[in-house]
């Protein structure tokens, strides 16, 4: 078990750990399927949404334009339309909730740890999740945003470890990176620091 307070620098993941993705993704779906009927009579929102949700639950993101066109029978709707809608989602500010433990962490220790960000995903739509979702303290958060770096520089390249590091003036023996998925973990290893999955610092964050 890592011991939080041999470091000095907190990096953590965005999606699924510091907030549940789903929660943007609803909102998206909801606002997508808006759009869709609004510009089509014959379909309902409430079908559009269903839809995306499910096979979004079943099968992840893949062809999931394709296969909500395909369904629908829907010609007016460009996946231009689609990605501009998924990434610009209107979401009231902070309105997402995080974890409670991670939030009650990061406000009892703002000031022990330096706090970053480093996320996969299109630059415009991981701001719109980071201004959504309800993180203490936020304006002491740096965010990498890793694709806004070339593609081969997103995760696990460990690009934004070496980044944080040079700039920042951190040692790698004093940075922890808390993520949930491989990805993340690869990244933690290439990078040469320590990791920990997100459900294992929720439990040792919930015995402090």
């Amino acid at each position: 078990m890592h011991n939080l307070e041999n470091h000095k620098t907190i990096i953590f993941d965005l999606d699924n750990t510091l907030f549940d993705e789903f929660e943007y993704l609803n909102r998206a779906y909801r606002f997508i399927g808006t759009k869709i009927s609004k510009a089509n009579e014959n379909i309902l929102s409430q079908d559009v949404h269903t839809f995306l949700i499910d096979e979004f639950k079943l099968n992840g993101r893949k062809d999931l334009y394709q296969k909500l066109i395909t369904k629908l029978n829907i010609s007016n709707y460009p996946i231009s339309n689609f990605l501009s809608d998924l990434r610009n989602v209107p979401i009231p500010e902070n309105s997402i909730e995080m974890d409670n433990e991670f939030y009650n962490f990061i406000v009892n220790n703002i000031n022990k740890y330096k706090f970053f960000i480093a996320t996969n995903g299109n630059k415009i739509q991981q701001e719109n999740k980071f201004r959504s979702v309800k993180i203490p303290f936020k304006n002491r958060f740096k965010i990498i945003y890793c694709d806004a770096f070339g593609s081969d520089k997103r995760k696990p390249h460990p690009f934004f470890i070496n980044y944080i590091s040079s700039n920042f003036h951190i040692r790698l023996n004093e940075m922890i990176f808390i993520g949930d998925s491989d990805v993340d973990c690869i990244a933690a290893e290439k990078g040469k620091i320590d990791f920990l999955r997100t459900e294992e610092f929720n439990n040792i964050i919930g015995k402090i």
